[in-house]
């Protein structure tokens, strides 16, 4: 039944013979009779909720005596698909000998026999995937009635997998393949109509059934396959599971569990980075070509099915200085879990490197090490404590999370990362931060986390203001508990005012460098904040005026550096 959607069923079948022989079926048949198939609410048995619905392709074996196979067919179906007629198509057999009841088999099979109330018949070692529900031509369901109502029954189980990934390769997913060591899973089965309905997998069968014809491509969307299974006890590890994908096959052990007849067991398998091992590091290349280290060439280098693989003879614990410098095919790299140091320019200047895969073990990112990447999108180490000068100056990405394992940022560890608009600052630990660690990143939007200020525009440590998001301001005001502005803090930016609170007592040098549009500064302290060198609001804009306390404007032209920043300091009513 190719529309029961996500359920096992008990369905009533209602059976009339017709016009030509008013006799019950469990008389010898002479004509071509219909019945009618009725999904009954009274009746059923559901998973899921959900309903049962007759597909058009529905084929039905029914038995009234020893040996004749009677083969029928859909003849029509209502406008809701739950109740069908179906009509007699042909038999198989000789042997008129009546029975004590009539029997039923779902799928048809013309291999399938009665006798003594068992039903022999074959539960598919190969069953096809349908994308739209689940598909029961894959599962068997028997009836047994004294007179004309037929009542079908679940004689197996259903093993669901919710399969999802959380890795940017691509998997296509082509078949999924049980295979038990102790345990028969299809062929054959027997069917005690008299007892339970359960399907027993003779000798005869097969200890593996495929889900075939599925490819399908795994996204990060939990994605649903049937396989229908008899309802066994298995032991852990009795049961083996394999992915075949396009790109690589995947096999787990599942622990011990029980599958019930007219039951779904579900199993959620997520598919995860594979990873190098510690004396490995895998990467791609624009070109698909062999990549050769500058640094510690390994003892084999190979390129095959889109990976690069480099294989040393000792475990690394650390990406050596200028190790990949330059490569401008270098397109992405996996480094091991052994890693715990990222050299100073290892990576510098690769110009296509997007992808950067780091795990929990890395404790410091050195100088350099991937400025001017192409890097797109990048997760930090839950174990990174140390970012050195420009590590990721000139990167692409949009976002950067600082893990709360970091304690030191070096400077211009962001500079010039143009498509940078939100950072989050999870860190609490935070004990060294430069002033310029996110130097003219002029797209910036929002600083979020611990060190946030108010408005998210500020990245303020220790009450002084390190970063500034600028994008799309022109005017500012200083937040309340700022006492201090950081070195290029608001270098670069496209500001024409800004106003400073009398809280802050100290701006340093290189604060404003370069803010060329910057003509109003408004400072309420009455007392002149420290300018900390000679360059604090270097490059300054024509015209531009200071604006003080009245009765500070004396106090200003007093101190160092003030009145060579504006053309004019002037008394102002705050």
């Amino acid at each position: 039944m190719k529309k029961i959607l996500f359920a096992m069923v008990a369905i009533a079948v209602i059976v009339s013979s017709c016009a030509k022989n008013s006799e019950a079926i469990n008389s010898p048949v002479v004509c071509s009779e219909d019945f009618t198939a009725i999904v009954a609410d009274n009746t059923r048995t559901t998973l899921d909720g959900t309903s049962v619905k007759w597909s058009s392709t529905d084929l039905l074996t029914v038995f009234t005596n020893t040996a004749h196979n009677r083969k029928y067919s859909i003849k029509s179906i209502n406008s809701d698909n739950t109740s069908a007629v179906f009509k007699y198509e042909s038999y198989t057999g000789s042997d008129d000998t009546p029975i004590n009841a009539n029997y039923a088999v779902y799928p048809y099979n013309e291999h399938a026999t009665i006798s003594s109330d068992v039903i022999t018949t074959t539960l598919a070692a190969e069953q096809v995937y349908n994308a739209e529900c689940v598909d029961l031509s894959n599962a068997v369901l028997a009836a047994k009635s004294n007179d004309n109502n037929f009542e079908f029954n679940n004689t197996s189980a259903l093993v669901r997998f919710r399969v999802s990934k959380n890795i940017p390769e691509a998997c296509t997913l082509q078949s999924i393949t049980l295979t038990s060591a102790a345990n028969k899973l299809a062929g054959e089965v027997t069917i005690d109509t008299a007892t339970d309905f359960k399907a027993v997998v003779t000798a005869n069968g097969t200890n593996e059934v495929t889900l075939v014809n599925i490819n399908t491509e795994i996204t990060e969307a939990e994605q649903l396959f049937y396989v229908v299974l008899p309802a066994t006890n298995f032991a852990d590890k009795d049961l083996t599971v394999t992915f075949t994908f396009t790109e690589a096959n995947k096999e787990f052990q599942l622990p011990a569990f029980e599958l019930q007849q007219g039951k779904i067991k579900t199993i959620a398998y997520q598919i995860t980075p594979s990873m190098p091992a510690d004396n490995q590091i895998w990467y791609t290349s624009t070109t698909n070509d062999v990549v050769t280290p500058t640094v510690g060439n390994g003892v084999s280098n190979d390129y095959s099915n889109g990976k690069g693989v480099i294989t040393f003879d000792t475990d690394l614990s650390e990406i050596p200085q200028n190790m990949f410098k330059g490569f401008s095919t270098l397109s992405s790299v996996t480094l091991p879990k052994s890693i715990r140091t990222i050299g100073k320019y290892a990576f510098q200047s690769c110009s296509a490197l997007s992808s950067v895969t780091m795990q929990d073990g890395v404790t410091t990112i050195s100088s350099y090490a991937f400025k001017s990447c192409a890097i797109t999108e990048i997760t930090l180490p839950n174990t990174l404590t140390s970012i050195d000068n420009q590590a990721f100056a000139s990167c692409k990405f949009t976002t950067i999370t600082i893990p709360n394992s970091v304690t030191t940022l070096g400077p211009n560890v962001f500079q010039m990362c143009n498509n940078l608009t939100s950072v989050t600052i999870s860190s609490d630990k935070l004990e060294s931060v430069d002033s310029s660690v996110f130097y003219s990143c002029k797209n910036l939007k929002e600083i979020n986390g611990a060190w946030a200020s108010s408005d998210k525009r500020c990245f303020v440590f220790m009450g002084k203001i390190i970063a500034f998001a600028p994008a799309g301001l022109t005017e500012y005001t200083i937040p309340e508990g700022v006492t201090a502005i950081g070195v290029q803090a608001f270098a670069s930016t496209s500001l024409t005012k800004v106003t400073i609170s009398e809280h802050v007592t100290l701006i340093e040098d290189l604060a404003f460098n370069s803010a060329s549009k910057l003509s109003e500064v408004y400072c309420k302290s009455t007392t002149p904040p420290t300018l900390g060198g000679t360059y604090a609001f270097a490059s300054n804009a024509t015209g531009r005026k200071i604006y003080v306390p009245a009765e500070s404007v004396e106090a200003y032209k007093a101190a160092a550096n003030w009145s060579a920043y504006a053309d004019a300091i002037v008394g102002y009513d705050f």
